[in-house]
């Protein structure tokens, strides 16, 4: 997360969510990036509780935006994901992160 909004921030990358589609990808060219943003990562981990699963794994926790570079809080990421299982805490919609 935190790599790829540097890109579309800061490097000219472009941002969208495909038709029907809720994942973003990132592109420049025909060079495109599918990854999640904290409003996935909420959707998902709403998704996980709803349906009666054991929990969530976080592949690189550091990638998560530690020191609000990216959004206007740090660890968007794991906010939502924490508030997706639990029901704690603010949305991903007022984090301060683009959304599109």
């Amino acid at each position: 997360f935190l790599d790829l909004s540097d890109l579309v921030k800061n490097k000219g990358w472009k941002k969208e969510r495909p038709t029907g589609g809720k994942d973003p990808i990132a592109y420049n060219g025909n060079v495109w990036l599918g990854y999640d943003d904290p409003y996935q990562a909420y959707d998902k981990s709403k998704w996980v509780k709803d349906n009666g699963f054991g929990g969530i794994i976080v592949w690189e926790v550091g990638q998560d935006d530690t020191q609000g570079s990216c959004c206007a809080v740090k660890f968007p990421m794991l906010r939502a994901i924490n508030n997706g299982l639990f029901g704690t805490g603010k949305g991903p919609e007022t984090y301060g992160c683009e959304h599109k």
